[in-house]
């Protein structure tokens, strides 16, 4: 191994572009490895089918898009939430019930996890605490459970 890539910010890029080729591993000692016959036949096929050219990169990391989840239905049979200080009261399995409410049944909690999954899929780098606590998000990293468990309980 002779050259290492680094992902940059395209402005600091002698050409603009998102990888540079760095002509030397970063401690400086080039490595030698070997390949079994069977993974240089794959890596072969695979330059092949994907067409690479001599600097191309072998393999581009790709992320997923999350697959969009189902929003929780209120449940309209659970009424209203107890009052709060100021008297107001909610319906059950809503973000108001949740935070003006202060409401902690398993509806309130399911409607303002679904928020913050959806806050975060739409607001890279804000991953709420609560999403992150998730099953059922769809995040890099958080197990997919919604396809298993059909509902939205935590």
């Amino acid at each position: 191994m002779s050259r290492t890539v680094v992902e940059i910010n395209a402005k600091h890029h002698p050409e603009g572009k998102r990888f540079l080729i760095k002509e030397y591993p970063k401690d400086k000692e080039y490595r030698r490895f070997k390949l079994s016959p069977q993974i240089a036949a794959k890596l072969k096929q695979h330059i092949e089918d994907s067409q690479l050219e001599r600097d191309d990169l072998l393999f581009i990391y790709q992320t997923e898009e999350p697959a969009p989840q189902a929003k929780p239905e209120p449940v309209e049979h659970l009424g209203l939430t107890e009052p709060n200080a100021a008297g107001r009261r909610y319906r059950h399995g809503t973000l108001s019930a949740y935070s003006a409410g202060k409401c902690r049944c398993q509806h309130c909690k399911n409607a303002y996890l679904w928020e913050s999954v959806q806050h975060a899929a739409y607001w890279p780098g804000h991953f709420h605490t609560a999403a992150r606590l998730c099953p059922w998000s769809a995040r890099k990293g958080f197990p997919d459970r919604a396809s298993q468990q059909g509902d939205f309980s935590v």
